[in-house]
């Protein structure tokens, strides 16, 4: 009798222990992450604000995944992935500039990854980023950032702004193409692909790259007023030459009616070219006679483009 009264009374303290953690459990709201301890409970009740404690709990966060950033002025739970991927990438930057800088950018939806892919990739540095984002260019204060310049379909025109944008894989052309031994450079792979199209064409017609002389690569935010003159469609982070990918080639007399020309015009996309401006698409390029530039965007894409009949801002839905 005595064995069994004890066995109902150890049931019934181990029912009332269990009670006791479902009920402390119930009030207390931190109970179901394991993260939080005694030493960083006091210091997320004295730093996150009601709507961040809602968030915490409601997707269970690791919290030592926010904890440096959480007394930094400005902190919103919401960015912490953000603040981690500019740390990343900036890790001798004090804490409360990455918490003020990050969220300058929060508001643009930038995903994580294209976050990373920007500063991975080093297409913009983060001040220049966050100046991208919020200040608009005093040319055309209309036009939107383009965050992608490395995009094939990347755009740098009256309507999109790429500030002070330089590639960071830039080459010096073979001074035997270009216009007066000028130094011209390009991006890798364009400059890459524009050999092996110079390469077929000496083999064709026996002269360096068919006779073609090129007048026009890449051409800096800095030196961009220098050449608005003659290209008058380009403003200093409005400029397509900019982008380092795209050439215009100096247009001898009758240059649109002669074979090489039209050759361009019929083999240029299989090594990635496509015309940047053709004289039949100026409604939605806004630019005319200048049939000589030339871009690179990738082989399927300017084929995609080529048998499509379109521009490239008629593939962006422009």
């Amino acid at each position: 009798m005595k064995l069994r009264r004890r066995h109902i009374l150890i049931y019934v303290i181990v029912i009332s222990v269990v009670s006791l953690i479902i009920v402390s459990q119930s009030y207390d709201k931190y109970s179901r992450n394991p993260s939080i301890n005694s030493l960083n409970r006091e210091v997320i009740e004295n730093y996150l604000s009601d709507e961040d404690k809602k968030y915490l709990i409601d997707n269970n966060l690791n919290v030592n995944l926010f904890l440096s950033f959480i007394k930094e002025k400005g902190f919103s739970l919401q960015n912490y992935e953000y603040y981690n991927v500019v740390q990343k990438y900036y890790p001798k930057m004090k804490k409360a500039a990455v918490v003020k800088q990050t969220n300058l950018l929060v508001d643009e939806n930038f995903t994580l990854n294209s976050l990373n892919n920007i500063f991975k990739n080093e297409l913009y540095s983060l001040d220049q980023l966050i100046s991208l984002a919020n200040k608009p260019s005093s040319y055309f204060p209309e036009a939107k950032p383009e965050f992608y310049p490395n995009n094939a379909y990347a755009l740098s025109n009256t309507k999109h702004y790429i500030a002070d944008y330089k590639p960071n894989d830039l080459v010096k052309l073979n001074k035997a193409y270009t216009l007066n031994k000028s130094n011209i450079e390009l991006s890798n792979e364009a400059n890459k692909q524009l050999m092996l199209m110079c390469d077929n064409l000496k083999v064709i017609t026996e002269q360096e790259c068919g006779g073609l002389k090129i007048k026009y690569g890449y051409i800096s935010y800095k030196n961009t007023n220098k050449y608005t003159k003659e290209l008058a469609f380009i403003k200093p982070g409005h400029n397509e030459f900019q982008l380092g990918k795209t050439i215009e080639f100096n247009k001898s007399e009758n240059f649109n009616k002669n074979k090489l020309y039209l050759w361009l015009l019929d083999n240029s996309y299989r090594y990635g070219f496509v015309q940047r401006y053709p004289d039949d698409k100026t409604n939605h390029t806004g630019v005319s006679n200048h049939y000589g530039v030339f871009r690179y965007v990738g082989v399927n894409e300017a084929k995609n483009l080529i048998q499509n009949n379109k521009t490239i801002e008629e593939q962006r839905g422009e």
